[in-house]
């Protein structure tokens, strides 16, 4: 972004937006579940040790109702209809190694997209500094603590150079839970399934699941030498042994007793829940 007053000027910020559809995650969510939207960026500013000016790094998110092809005609004016967003920011003075912020969000129902928001600037009217830079970008949706349920459909094969074949044995398989960033640990068992050779096997249960827990699939009967097939060029066309395929998983929850929840209870009893009247009272 460039001085107004001087518009073909060295730029005095630096932003980027991005549009992200949601109609996807409302079609899969439940009624009672509740989702926060995470925008995380690492920022680096490389100049020396105590450079000025500072510079303030901005992770935003924005939820909207409505068409989102009708939203260029207003912005950033459409900021302000945003119906829910969220922000964080960092400031540095040069010599701040990658540091790491998250912004996060409540995703009402319904809502149709996100703009997120990703900006650089200077706490001083000058030019955008040399040394600034961003990576590993990642915008999901987390879920809360909870029991959730699962629904797996999946088969046994015997790969023989490039399909699958019928097996002398059913294969095996487990779904796990595991702590962020720990997925090659031993994690926690879910549930074990039967994978029949050639021949789907449905299975469903309700597990409870931490925050920030990854689900892991686990073919346990394929013994692991220390390779996967597909990373050496016509190995799949050549290689021979067990497989596990899955047809389809699904996962839904948080799951409630009731609803509302027992906290929304508490505190509002059986008050209803009614839209606001334009111009009412919002105490």
């Amino acid at each position: 972004m460039a001085d107004a007053g001087n518009p073909s000027s060295r730029a005095i910020a630096c932003d980027l937006f991005q549009l992200v559809d949601l109609d996807k995650l409302q079609s899969t969510r439940e009624k009672s579940s509740e989702v926060v939207l995470e925008l995380s960026a690492k920022f680096l500013d490389a100049r020396s040790y105590n450079s000025q000016p500072s510079v303030t790094f901005f992770c935003q998110i924005y939820l909207f109702r409505g068409n989102p092809q009708d939203i260029h005609e207003h912005w950033p004016e459409a900021i302000r209809d945003a119906i829910s967003s969220g922000s964080a920011e960092v400031t540095t003075l040069g010599d701040s190694g990658w540091r790491e912020i998250t912004a996060r969000c409540l995703v009402p129902d319904p809502v149709q997209f996100a703009v997120v928001h990703l900006a650089a600037r200077p706490n001083l009217r000058v030019p955008m500094p040399d040394g600034l830079f961003v990576d590993q970008v990642e915008l999901v949706a987390k879920i809360y603590a909870g029991n959730y349920r699962m629904r797996i459909s999946l088969w046994g094969f015997q790969w023989n150079q490039g399909k699958p074949v019928a097996c002398n044995a059913p294969q095996a398989a487990a779904l796990r839970a595991h702590a962020e960033g720990k997925q090659q640990e031993g994690g926690r068992l879910l549930r074990l399934f039967t994978a029949p050779s050639m021949k789907s096997n449905e299975g469903e249960f309700t597990a409870w699941i931490d925050p920030l827990e990854r689900i892991v699939f686990d073919p346990v009967s394929i013994p692991w030498n220390g390779w996967r097939i597909g990373q050496v060029a016509g190995r799949a066309s050549k290689h021979q042994g067990p497989g596990v395929a899955i047809d389809w998983f699904e996962i839904e929850g948080p799951i409630c007793d009731s609803w509302p929840p027992p906290g929304h209870q508490v505190l509002f009893g059986k008050l209803p829940i009614k839209p606001l009247s334009p111009g009412g009272d919002s105490k």
